[in-house]
Formats: C-alpha cells, sequence, structure tokens
C-alpha cells in the first residue's frame, strides 16, 4: 500500500476515532467502485425490455424498437465505461506524479 494511501485516524470533538481518507484516494476508491458495478447496471439494462415484455401480454414494442434501445444501451456503456477510465487513468497518474514528487529515495539519492 502506498504511503498516501494509508487511512489516518483522526480525534473527533466527540473523542471518537475516526478514519480519514485524502480527497483523491476517496474520490479514486468510489470510480472504482463504480466501475466494478458497471457490468451489473449493464445487465439490468440490456434485461429490462425482457422483463418488460413479461409483463405487457399484449401489444408490446416492435423489433426494431427493441432492437434500437439494445444498441443505444450498448453505446450508452461504452461511453460510461470510457469516461470511468479516463477518470481513474487521471488519478492514477496524479497520485503517480504526487509520490514521485515527495520520495526522495526514488529520485536517486539512494
Amino acid at each position: 500500500m502506498r504511503p498516501d494511501a494509508e487511512p489516518r485516524t483522526t480525534k473527533r470533538a466527540t473523542g471518537q476515532d475516526g478514519v480519514f481518507l485524502e480527497r483523491r484516494i476517496y474520490r479514486r476508491r468510489r470510480l472504482i467502485d463504480g466501475a466494478k458495478l458497471l457490468p451489473l447496471l449493464a445487465a439490468l439494462m440490456f434485461l429490462l425490455p425482457a422483463l418488460i415484455a413479461g409483463a405487457q401480454s399484449e401489444g408490446g414494442a416492435s423489433t426494431a424498437m427493441r432492437l434500437v434501445y439494445f444498441f443505444f444501451v450498448w453505446f450508452a456503456m461504452i461511453m460510461v465505461a470510457a469516461t470511468v477510465a479516463r477518470s481513474l487513468d487521471q488519478s492514477g497518474r496524479a497520485s503517480t506524479d504526487a509520490e514521485t514528487a515527495t520520495d526522495p529515495d526514488e529520485n536517486g539519492s539512494g
């Protein structure tokens, strides 16, 4: 575990111990959690028309509309995954840059 990733214990005014994570570490962990949930969200979105069609006995959406929905969800999931990946890459680069700037051992003095 990186030194900046370790939680620090803080003393609150109420006397309770709390764990403090830096904002960028907290944000990165939430992005990782969101990335892990994307496949479940995609599966739910792809199965939604089948669940709705099962509830409706007559009428229902046409095959063309379901196909448009399928490709729209597919494209939306690609865009969301790309956005999350870009955010994780940027936060990873920022934490790596911060580590190398503050760690004198990696700068060749050792």
